[in-house]
């Protein structure tokens, strides 16, 4: 099958020509050198690194120049795969030539190189990667500090978040309890403007009308002789406080006939109604109910 893996070197397909480079360093066979040789300048990165590990496989240092060359290639992976190569077939003058690499873009083709490197026990190497390991700790320690900086400045931005979403919230549940206060206020004024009305409404109505039992006016017997009127003056009891609160919460005020509009004047109310416990009275004359308004 080698004729057969040769020919697909010339193939469009780049899969295929990386398959075949794999196929050929895997026999290590010396007739497909001059093969490999050429797939190192192929167009396709992957069939330029394959081509290096293939090389390498067959250990034939007759590849080296040719790999020394791709050590400047553009794709990292080929100089990863050509640096990896003369660490393991190079001599010590090839693998000093890797001193560059040191510094090179790609993490992987530095330590790669440094790796290499650190199995030549010549000066200028050792030197140079003294000073690999100090940028490489250097870059270490700024990577970690950015990283710290970075995840501060999410915490703080979240906390941010967090604090902010409180305020939020505690806005809208004070602007809630001033609404309900408000409306709370609303219903509150509300009614006592109500009451108000209904006591003006009263008052007025009241105003120039007298009992329709004892003829006197309303305004000046609401309250008069309470306590005569109840048949207590001079006397007591038990249930002396007891008859006199009962009395004046059924009628503190006149009662007015719901048909004909007649008053009773609160002293006739309570004297009417006393002990009867009744909340209304039958009004004969028009068949209307006396009540408080």
């Amino acid at each position: 099958m080698l004729w057969w893996n040769l020919r697909q070197l010339r193939s469009n397909d780049e899969s295929k020509r990386t398959r075949a480079v794999t196929a050929l360093g895997a026999s290590k066979d010396g007739r497909a050198f001059d093969g490999l040789i050429s797939s190192l300048a192929d167009t396709s990165f992957s069939v330029r690194a394959e081509a290096v590990r293939a090389l390498t496989r067959m250990a034939d240092k007759r590849a080296i120049d040719q790999i020394l060359k791709l050590v400047q290639d553009d794709s990292g992976t080929v100089r990863q795969a050509a640096v990896e190569a003369i660490g393991q077939i190079g001599d010590d003058q090839a693998k000093r030539s890797l001193v560059f690499l040191l510094k090179d873009n790609d993490a992987a083709v530095r330590r790669c190189a440094a790796e290499t490197l650190e199995r030549i026990a010549a000066p200028e190497v050792t030197n140079a990667l003294s000073e690999y390991r100090r940028t490489e700790e250097e870059a270490k320690r700024l990577a970690a500090e950015a990283q710290a900086s970075r995840l501060a400045e999410e915490r703080r931005l979240a906390e941010e978040r967090r604090a902010s979403e409180e305020a939020q919230r505690a806005e809208a549940k004070r602007k809630a309890n001033e609404k309900r206060q408000a409306e709370q206020e609303q219903v509150a004024e509300a009614n006592r403007r109500y009451n108000e009305s209904r006591r003006t409404e009263y008052t007025s109505s009241q105003r120039g009308a007298s009992c329709s039992i004892c003829k006197s006016g309303i305004a000046a017997n609401e309250m008069r002789n309470l306590v005569g009127d109840l048949g207590l003056a001079g006397g007591g009891g038990d249930d002396f406080f007891s008859k006199v609160m009962g009395a004046m919460n059924k009628a503190t005020t006149a009662w007015k006939c719901n048909r004909c509009g007649e008053w009773i004047c609160n002293s006739c109310v309570i004297r009417l109604l006393t002990g009867s416990g009744a909340t209304e009275m039958a009004h004969a004359r028009c068949g209307g109910m006396f009540r408080a308004p």
